[in-house]
């Protein structure tokens, strides 16, 4: 069992081990030892020529070797603490900095992919092209939108293109969605969830029923 203190100098390392890792078969950091610590285990280095080794030994948080085992041994003594991984993988750190990874492959596949910046008329006229190229759909979804404020996107607008089945557009941002009235009727929004989102989340025309514009948490 890998502790949480193992864990924890896995990640401190992992941004070095990245920005180190060069083309040769081991990496010396010209330091000296004996290091603090020797992990242990599949080490994918993210180099092409090399990609993988078997020890990472680390001094004062810096690493002075990338290699084989049998050659970290060189940078141990008695006082170097061993974490052993055996056969899992240890990676360079990856930082993540919001990037929605899951929401850009069904971006990529699943959806239409809508041009910013132009008239709602004009995203109608692109969705209507993709569901004819793509017909026999359950539902139908899209994205790269934006809306402008200028014309207030409506449920009529899709239904006039796709009446019988969901549709749904998410803005370039992905904080709102465009629905047309299929959808809103398979996510049939109480008045007392319409009340208390408000009208910043759902649009609604001069009777209190949803215009098909959803933001925010209505949207998602």
């Amino acid at each position: 069992m890998v502790s949480k203190k193992s864990i924890a100098g896995l990640l401190l390392f992992g941004i070095a081990l990245f920005a180190v890792i060069m083309t040769a078969g081991c990496i010396n950091s010209g330091e000296t030892g004996p290091a603090d610590t020797l992990f242990l285990g599949n080490v994918i280095t993210m180099d092409d020529e090399n990609p993988f080794a078997e020890a990472v030994a680390v001094k004062d948080g810096l690493i002075l070797f990338v290699g084989s085992a049998a050659d970290a041994e060189t940078y141990c003594d008695e006082n170097t603490e061993v974490i052993n991984f055996g056969g899992n993988s240890i990676y360079p750190g990856f930082l993540e900095s919001h990037m929605h990874i899951n929401l850009a492959g069904v971006r990529e596949f699943g959806m239409a992919k809508l041009t910013p910046g132009v008239s709602l008329k004009q995203t109608v006229d692109e969705i209507a092209a993709y569901i004819k190229e793509n017909p026999g759909k359950k539902f139908y979804l899209g994205c790269g939108w934006t809306f402008s404020g200028k014309e207030e996107p409506t449920a009529a607008m899709l239904d006039a293109v796709a009446p019988d089945v969901p549709v749904l557009l998410q803005t370039q941002d992905g904080h709102s969605v465009w629905v047309n009235s299929y959808c809103l009727k398979v996510i049939n929004p109480t008045p007392e969830q319409i009340k208390a989102y408000g009208p910043a989340q759902v649009r609604v025309d001069k009777d209190g029923n949803p215009t098909g514009y959803l933001s925010e948490k209505t949207g998602n």
